[in-house]
């Protein structure tokens, strides 16, 4: 399996912030946590004074097929195994999944994740198995764009 970090951004309505982090904490998570593949979910908080969004979810997911995962995240959204909040603006509401490539490394080691130590990927190389292009999972989301994720979805899976 492979991991995969997913990363929501988000902005409640003005004046909404704590009926936002309640509804993530308590109704949320617990339902994305219940797709199949996700491994850990945390909401951040930007304290940054110039930051577009003032929350950020990081999931962490598994995944042999990260396609179909995404696809039951997303087929979910708006449903009664997820139901969203009139808190969030849905307008300010993106994520993209990623599939790391480097980490620090907290011992010796190389940094670039799945290579032995010391190796490195030349310029002009190609580094090896990057996963899917983009997946249909990594394109801005709103509640109206729900409905068409969920139905270009649901072509790719046909096809």
């Amino acid at each position: 399996m492979t991991r995969y970090k997913l990363i929501g951004m988000a902005n409640a309505k003005p004046g909404r912030e704590d009926e936002f982090r309640i509804w993530y904490a308590n109704q949320h998570m617990p339902d994305v946590m219940a797709v199949p593949g996700m491994v850990s979910c945390e909401l951040l908080e930007n304290i940054s004074p110039k930051g577009r969004w003032l929350f950020s979810n990081l999931y962490e997911v598994e995944s042999d097929d990260i396609s179909a995962t995404m696809a039951e995240l997303y087929r979910r959204i708006g449903t009664d195994q997820m139901p969203m909040t009139d808190a969030a603006d849905d307008d300010s509401t993106y994520a993209e999944v990623f599939r790391p490539r480097c980490a620090r490394p907290q011992s010796s080691g190389s940094a670039l994740a799945d290579e032995p130590a010391g190796r490195r990927v030349p310029d002009g190389e190609a580094a090896p198995d990057r996963g899917p292009e983009r997946p249909a999972s990594s394109r801005p989301l709103g509640r109206a764009s729900v409905a068409n994720r969920q139905s270009r979805l649901r072509k790719m899976s046909a096809s």
